[in-house]
């Protein structure tokens, strides 16, 4: 499980030993560090029941394994004098045996497969019984196995045959491209997710230089890495007793930079040209066919020219963290945000310019395990460029793929390209264009016949070196998957430098670079992967908009029966279908529901809104409806959720969201004597006919739920609406959906948390209004809020 290899700076290994050695002496002196062991998902838990964890062939070092033992133990004479007994390092750490096995992590299956050739039967049963327990926790269990003795010779075969194939697993299945490393360099990262578990996406601050590294191992920078162990000191510096952290770090990156000069291993910026044929960011070295295969083709040979470097990196986004995209909960979609050419590369008349895009992701669904779209883009603004000009830059914010659902596995290619201009060029990319529309909605059964159309189209159009030239893009795949903003660029790494601080215009999607300057020099594409909960464009979906007018249809003639088979039949296609989620498919199935309760109480009207003046609509006092002067309360530049039932609010018990409760008990709280004139959560009949979030157009459990609240502007009273709407958007806390005060409005999702002109009928002076977003883990979080 460990090789070596020649070492060709032989000071840098002596440095190393020192510093093994030192790292070695603390651990002895104040035991092993405590542990995080941060995880990124269930399945490197190993706690589910008969699940054992995978294990490696991959060789690391011997240094590696040195360093490990050095971290962990100190030394085979430290282990028999302070390690043969089960402890606990403190921290997140569990109860540890052996060479840093802790057990704490792992089920009572795992254990007993990793230690039932080493230990009694007995033995294994009392150490179980600390199975998942970590942290404080681990520590009140020492007493009790402190009589247990693991020799030196069974904790090193275990660490051996066990814990090192299991963490070189779980540090491969974390990390891209890690069969590009030598075995230095793996080693290094094994040995950080043995201390900190492999959390390289996990967020929160704590854990910047974690995700760093992973985006880093995606785009090959190997050479960026070494810092970011450095980095990682911050969390340490300071406290003595975790001195051994910090040596442990600084020995990972010298041992990172040692395999970094073996030559394995080299920095390479994301050129396209530089994915070997069998890097697992290359979708043609998983053997797909169709279109996929045309990327292995024509595309390839384009970028492998000489003078085609392309980098590509992720846009941070502190003000927002969008999380992962999860596999069978989300949608995913892509869309081009903009895009420039600077000036043609080849061309001596007048280009076009154009984004060919092609994706392929798991699909369930139609005998298919995979769906394959190809896109492209053509916008008019791109038409006819001068080669002698200064070059173009469009605002494109056009959807290139879905939303489709996320199965997982999303391999995505995407590039610029200049295509020269003639008298068939431009009408034959609007064609293309028009079409992929079609290809890449997500729906299965809309697109299928135009896939080959398409494809055939574009192999001839971008296929041909004498009729398009690449300006810059990417082949890669996303795994795991985030919403993010990517940028590709027609330069190579040395030429542009460091890309952080780079940042979007908000008005147009310009490129800007850290001095918030436009990037104007090289040609660049920005892409954006969103992360969606619901579908709403799912009555594009042919049979289901089918089943949904037989529904309305036996609705507005007042046919029972054939209402509820209608219901059933759309029921069954939303559930049974590949083009939806399971959640959004239950709640479409849920809202066919509601319209066949209607008829079936024996109306098909809502009860009049008078009854809802009598309930009691806060927890505080009983107050009126929203009033009839208000508007439809939705972001004019975000997309409109679906349309409630009309009536609905007096069709069915409702709720207020708990977060916006939890925020006006605080307000209540800071301004008890408050005016409450204009507050409002639930609608009246001005908002019954519309999408508004004073309906309760959301469904809880067959409540309906309420996302809208007013809050009244009482600046003598104690609450000034103005101040409360700054707080918020200075707070950018992750449940606000919009915020609407005195003709502004701010959103978390178009131009995030930035104040822009509010054009609906009410000004909004009178009152703040607050909406939060739709899912349940938003709209119910009762943590307090930042006032």
């Amino acid at each position: 499980m460990c090789t070596d290899h020649a070492e060709s700076a032989p000071t840098e290994a002596v440095a190393f030993e020192e510093l093994l050695s030192e790292l070695a002496q603390e651990t002895a002196e104040h035991g092993a560090a405590p542990r995080e062991r941060v995880f990124d998902d269930e399945a490197d838990l190993l706690e589910s029941p008969g699940g054992f964890p995978e294990r490696s062939t991959t060789p690391i070092s011997k240094d590696a394994i040195d360093l490990l033992i050095a971290a962990e133990v100190s030394s085979e004479a430290a282990y028999r004098a302070k390690f043969s007994h089960p402890i606990w390092p403190g921290g997140q750490s569990g109860v540890t045996i052996g060479i840093g096995y802790d057990v704490g992590t792992v089920s009572p299956a795992v254990l007993a497969q990793d230690w039932s050739e080493e230990l009694s039967r007995e033995l294994i049963q009392r150490l179980a019984a600390s199975c998942g327990v970590l942290g404080p926790a681990a520590a009140h269990a020492i007493p009790k196995l402190r009589d247990i003795t693991v020799p030196f010779e069974t904790a090193n075969r275990v660490f051996a045959a066990r814990s090192v194939p299991q963490f070189v697993a779980r540090t491969e299945r974390a990390l891209k491209n890690t069969r590009l490393l030598h075995p230095h360099c793996l080693g290094a990262l094994v040995s950080l997710a043995y201390n900190r578990g492999p959390a390289f996406s996990k967020d929160g601050d704590r854990f910047r230089e974690m995700r760093a590294i992973r985006d880093h191992m995606i785009d090959r920078r190997f050479d960026l890495i070494p810092g970011e162990f450095r980095s990682m000191k911050r969390l340490w510096a300071g406290n003595p007793k975790l001195r051994g952290l910090l040596l442990r770090r600084e020995a990972e990156a010298k041992l990172f930079e040692r395999g970094l000069a073996a030559g394995s291993a080299r920095p390479e910026s994301a050129a396209l040209e530089a994915i070997p044929a069998g890097a697992p960011a290359a979708p043609e070295a998983a053997g797909l066919e169709g279109l996929f295969s045309t990327i292995g083709g024509w595309l390839r040979s384009v970028v492998q020219e000489p003078t085609r470097d392309h980098v590509m990196f992720a846009l941070s986004r502190p003000d927002r963290d969008d999380g992962p995209i999860e596999r069978d909960e989300h949608y995913v979609a892509v869309r081009v945000l903009a895009a420039r050419i600077v000036n043609a590369r080849r061309w001596t008349s007048l280009y076009h310019g154009a984004v060919h895009a092609t994706c392929s992701m798991l699909y369930e669904g139609l005998g298919q395990d995979r769906i394959e779209r190809q896109a492209v883009l053509a916008p008019d603004g791109f038409r006819d460029i001068d080669p002698k000009g200064p070059g173009k830059l469009l605002q494109v914010d056009r959807p290139l793929f879905g939303p489709m659902p996320y199965r997982g596995d999303l391999r995505l290619s995407i590039a610029l390209f200049s295509v020269k201009s003639s008298d068939l060029a431009g009408p034959y990319l609007s064609l293309i264009s028009d079409l992929s529309q079609t290809v890449s909605s997500g729906f299965l059964s809309a697109a299928q016949p135009f896939v080959a159309p398409v494809k055939k189209a574009s192999d001839l159009l971008f296929g041909t070196s004498d009729a398009a030239s690449l300006e810059c893009g990417t082949v890669r795949g996303f795994e795991p998957l985030k919403a993010g903003i990517w940028v590709s660029i027609g330069a190579r790494r040395d030429e542009i430098g460091s890309t952080d601080g780079f940042s979007l215009d908000p008005e147009d999607f310009r490129l800007l670079d850290a001095d918030g300057q436009p990037f104007e020099d090289y040609p660049y594409l920005v892409f954006e992967i969103q992360r969606l909960r619901e579908r709403d464009n799912w009555m594009e979906i042919p049979n289901l908009k089918t089943a949904w007018d037989a529904l309305t249809t036996a609705l507005a003639a007042g046919k029972l029966d054939e209402a509820k088979a209608a219901e059933q039949a759309f029921r069954r296609l939303c559930l049974a279908g590949g083009d939806l989620t399971e959640r959004d498919a239950t709640r479409l199935a849920a809202k066919a529901e509601r319209k066949l309760a209607l008829l079936a109480d024996g109306t098909t009207e809502a009860p009049p809104l008078e009854s809802l003046r009598s309930l009691d609509l806060y927890d505080d006092a009983p107050e009126a409806p929203v009033p009839l002067d208000e508007d439809a309360h939705t972001d004019p530049e975000a997309p409109l959720p679906e349309a409630p039932e009309p009536g609905l609010e007096a069709v069915r018990p409702w709720r207020v969201a708990e977060a916006l409760l939890v925020l006006r008990r605080q307000v209540n709280a800071r301004a008890p004597h408050r005016s409450k004139a204009s507050d409002g959560t639930i609608g009246d009949a001005a908002h019954a006919v519309r999408t508004s979030d004073h309906n309760p157009w959301i469904v809880d459990a067959g409540t309906g739920v309420v996302t809208g609240m007013d809050l009244t502007h009482d600046p003598a009273g104690g609450c000034d609406a103005g101040a409360l709407a700054e707080a918020l958007r200075a707070g950018r806390d992750p449940r606000i959906k919009y915020v609407i005060w005195n003709r502004q409005i701010f959103s978390a999702t178009v131009n995030p948390w930035t104040w822009r002109s509010y054009t609906g009928r009410n000004p909004h002076n009178k009152h703040v209004h607050i909406s939060v977003r739709e899912d349940k883990d938003h709209y119910d979080q009762a943590s307090e809020w930042s006032l």
